[in-house]
């Protein structure tokens, strides 16, 4: 009877301490999210106070003085050139094992993290100062959803956000990637945002927007909802970490509350503000009109249909961006956007008139004497219209260091 008794008092007493390791384990968990919560939503009104172009290095000295801890840069930081990294992260998302054995006891001790109530997120913030001044910023956020925290998910995933600025809305060669259409120029034109294809165990939507895009907006597009790092009910989608991306038209979501759209088969004139074609196109040429003529062929789209494609004889005047391998006086080719369905809208045809100039935004890829505009491409010269494109012109910027693929950051 006493071994009986003593053998109950023991596993009272083991079972008493369990818990109470239990509860001490969850309890370091949890401090370590509400501190992180805490730090991440300082470091993000930080990364919202910045003002590009505008903000100094003695600002930018402010800002590394109080990160310092988890700050970094690599080389020299000095007024003339740096690149800053601020980054924050739960214990387990600093990790970084180095061999296949240590990958698989990181994903242990990340399951009892989770299990733990703990969701590993990061945070990461860069900016670069060039001449004293901040010419770039970005925000990065990552948080994990574990397994089986939405039905019938059984490995988990994570919500990635980001907002950075570039000074064009155009993906430039050997540059970062610019997520999302044109088409979102015509509502507002200083930023775009866009989910990458391709991410695999995760959900994504990625905010590139320009130096000039208003304070109050880029608060909105980076107003995260970092509770997601220490709720009991776990976020599980994008517009639970920024309200803001409801109104988008984000690809992982379908069904009722997430309708794709419609094309559209009315025919839609370009309505993207001029500057910001023009702070976004890599070449911008000015020609005048000599002779225009019309070829038919079958519908890419619908054999049943004829196309009508014009093909302009054309006078460069004046390479106004980018370069020309012709001189000012050589002959072109210019076959300007001949209509379609395009980001599904039907897109109206435009048209070059002889005797008119004309400003022409033509491909990239195309080699002279024979090119051809996308939609938007082309626009009748006006004392207007040059001022619109000088304003947009005048919004590029020369960043000394190479602007690498942040989305690669993670």
């Amino acid at each position: 009877m006493r071994l009986w008794a003593s053998s109950i008092r023991t596993l009272r007493v083991i079972g008493i301490s369990s818990v109470i390791l239990l509860l001490l384990c969850v309890g370091f968990v949890q401090f370590q999210q509400h501190l992180l919560r805490h730090r991440a939503e300082r470091l993000l009104a930080d990364f919202q106070s910045i003002r590009l172009h505008q903000s100094t290095w003695a600002d930018a000295q402010v800002l590394m003085t109080r990160w310092g801890k988890w700050g970094h840069y690599d080389g020299t930081c000095t007024a003339s050139d740096c690149e800053y990294t601020i980054t924050l992260s739960d214990p387990v998302s600093k990790l970084r094992p180095s061999t296949d054995a240590g990958w698989r006891m990181v994903s242990r001790v990340v399951r009892i993290y989770m299990f733990l109530r703990g969701n590993p997120s990061t945070m990461l913030v860069r900016f670069k100062v060039q001449n004293g001044i901040v010419w770039r910023s970005g925000v990065w956020l990552n948080i994990t959803v574990p397994p089986n925290a939405e039905k019938d998910d059984e490995y988990g995933y994570s919500l990635l956000l980001s907002a950075r600025a570039s000074d064009s809305l155009h993906a430039k060669p050997h540059g970062p990637w610019v997520l999302g259409n044109d088409d979102q120029l015509a509502e507002h034109p200083y930023y775009k945002e866009g989910s990458p294809s391709g991410c695999e165990g995760c959900e994504s939507d990625d905010v590139t927007f320009t130096p000039y895009l208003s304070p109050a907006e880029l608060k909105r597009l980076s107003s995260y909802e970092l509770s997601c790092i220490t709720r009991f009910h776990r976020c599980l989608n994008l517009p639970d970490v920024l309200p803001a991306a409801r109104d988008w038209n984000l690809h992982t979501y379908t069904g009722p509350n997430f309708p794709e759209p419609l094309p559209s088969t009315t025919q839609r004139p370009c309505a993207i503000p001029v500057f910001a074609r023009a702070r976004d196109a890599d070449s911008i040429l000015s020609v005048d009109v000599l002779s225009t003529r019309i070829t038919k062929s079958p519908d890419e789209n619908d054999s049943a249909k004829v196309q009508e494609i014009q093909t302009a004889k054309v006078r460069l005047v004046q390479a106004l961006k980018g370069t020309s391998p012709l001189a000012p006086g050589s002959l072109l080719e210019v076959v300007p956007w001949f209509g379609g369905d395009y980001y599904d809208t039907w897109k109206a045809p435009e048209y070059l008139e002889p005797g008119k100039r004309y400003v022409i935004f033509p491909y990239q890829d195309d080699v002279p004497p024979k090119m051809s505009t996308d939609f938007c491409g082309v626009l009748e010269v006006t004392p207007l219209i040059r001022q619109q494109i000088n304003q947009g012109m005048a919004q590029n910027d020369l960043l000394r260091q190479v602007e690498h693929d942040d989305h690669l950051t993670w």
